[in-house]
């Protein structure tokens, strides 16, 4: 076999399967209900990843405290003043 014939191969097999995972994680989001967060209101506060300065949070009722690996703040959607249920 030539290494062009491989090289093809190996491109075809390379798309397959991305086809195959794209398939797999439409189904995978239809199913859990979670999506991708672009569009959603969703904004990056802060990220101990090195991307954003980290924040420490602490909740005194659990007795837990440390940085969030992400922390994102959501926006309301358009039209909606605040996410307060009545």
């Amino acid at each position: 076999m030539s290494a062009r014939v491989i090289l093809l191969a190996i491109a075809g097999a390379a798309v397959a399967a991305l086809i195959l995972l794209e398939i797999f994680v439409h189904r995978l989001r239809r199913h859990t209900g979670f999506g991708s967060i672009r569009g959603r209101g969703l904004a990056l506060v802060a990220s101990d990843t090195g991307a954003m300065n980290p924040v420490l949070l602490r909740d005194p009722i659990l007795g837990v405290c440390g940085k969030p690996d992400y922390l994102l703040e959501e926006s309301p959607p358009a039209g909606v003043s605040s996410f307060r249920s009545r």
